[in-house]
């Protein structure tokens, strides 16, 4: 968490200049205490994010738009303590930040069709971490768009970011036919390919952006995309923004140990979006027996009776995990959720039982006071 440093600031005057005033002491606190962010919309807009902890206020620049949205936050107590909410027009937003490392929101962000957004802290200097961030990440494809003929069939895949330069993509649907003008359906828990992908159905090529260090240069089949890393020796991200109207994939790196259920047992908070549009903040709590419950709140209303049982390992997948759901108020929701983990870091979707998508979203374990 960051620390904050605390300026004792006295009105001086020399040679009849005013060195410092109490206004000057209340801006270097302000300065001390904001946090920036750069990533993707899943509209495909490249964004930045500004968090100011001491007013509690925010800014999302739409690079791609050139729209700017900004106001004030609340942080949520409660089951969803920690949580960032935004009352604007009628409608509630959410937002979770994990300090200077990465934010998920689904706040107000310069295009009414953006539903999520995702932020790597731009204080990352990947210059000479290409060994980090090389690996193997499990991806969701946050995007509109409709896969194999429906829009609720998601995109889920393999990223292979070889320290060569090289990088492999291979991508699965959700549900839908598997033909040549389509993705092949596959769920997580059957992958069995061998890793790092040799081959994949998209080949390309990335370097870290010296002048923009959070950045990487992506190049695929000609066309050159913006990627963001945040990679340490305990987590590693994988965000690459797919153009305007593509959305983003989000990757979370397999670590080379499974992650078992003792370690993925905790809270978590998150973010998300479900397939009717509406946005949500959710605490998830995840028990070592394998069993998990999960409160929601959307647009201001909170249910808090989703279940998770039988929380299972993909054998070839090592941070993936997915549970039978239920949920007593929408019975038709009753399906498949998976989790992604990486560190602290968390991403999910969730299916009903003939393989439409019914949500997904990101989130982290924070420390909440």
């Amino acid at each position: 968490m960051k620390s904050i440093i605390k300026f004792w600031c006295y009105p001086l005057f020399i040679m009849g200049i005013l060195v410092f005033t109490t206004s000057s002491c209340k801006k270097s606190d302000d300065a001390s205490n904001k946090s920036y962010y750069k990533g993707s919309a899943s509209k495909g807009d490249l964004v930045t994010f500004e968090i100011n902890k001491t007013d509690k206020s925010y800014l999302i620049n739409n690079e791609t738009t050139g729209n700017v949205e900004g106001g004030t936050y609340s942080i949520m107590d409660g089951q969803l303590s920690g949580v960032y909410k935004v009352t604007t027009g009628g409608n509630n937003f959410y937002a979770v930040e994990l300090d200077n490392q990465v934010i998920a929101a689904n706040f107000p962000s310069g295009n009414s069709e953006n539903k999520i957004t995702f932020g790597i802290s731009a204080s990352i200097n990947n210059v000479g971490r290409e060994a980090q961030i090389a690996g193997d990440y499990v991806y969701i494809h946050f995007s509109n768009t409709a896969i194999n003929g429906n829009v609720r069939n998601k995109e889920w895949g393999i990223v292979s970011v070889l320290q060569s330069g090289t990088l492999y993509i291979k991508p699965y649907a959700t549900g839908g036919t598997s033909g040549i003008s389509g993705l092949t359906t596959l769920a997580p828990e059957n992958f069995n390919l061998t890793l790092p992908l040799s081959t994949g159905d998209l080949q390309g090529s990335w370097s870290v952006n010296g002048n923009d260090k959070v950045k990487l240069n992506v190049g695929i089949n000609g066309t050159q995309y913006t990627g963001f890393s945040y990679a340490t020796s305990t987590s590693a991200v994988f965000l690459l923004d797919m153009g305007i109207g593509n959305g983003y994939i989000l990757g979370l790196k397999i670590p080379s140990t499974p992650v078992t259920i003792s370690q993925l047992a905790g809270t978590y908070k998150f973010v998300g979006v479900v397939a009717d549009g509406k946005k949500l903040a959710g605490n998830a709590y995840i028990k070592t027996d394998g069993t998990g419950t999960c409160a929601i709140e959307t647009n201001g209303t909170l249910s808090d009776n989703e279940y998770f049982t039988g929380i299972t390992q993909c054998p070839h997948l090592s941070n993936v995990l997915y549970a039978n759901h239920f949920d007593p108020d929408f019975p038709t929701y009753q399906g498949k959720a998976y989790f992604v983990l990486m560190g602290d870091i968390m991403m999910y979707f969730i299916f009903d039982n003939q393989g439409l998508f019914n949500a997904y979203g990101a989130g982290a374990k924070i420390a909440v006071p």
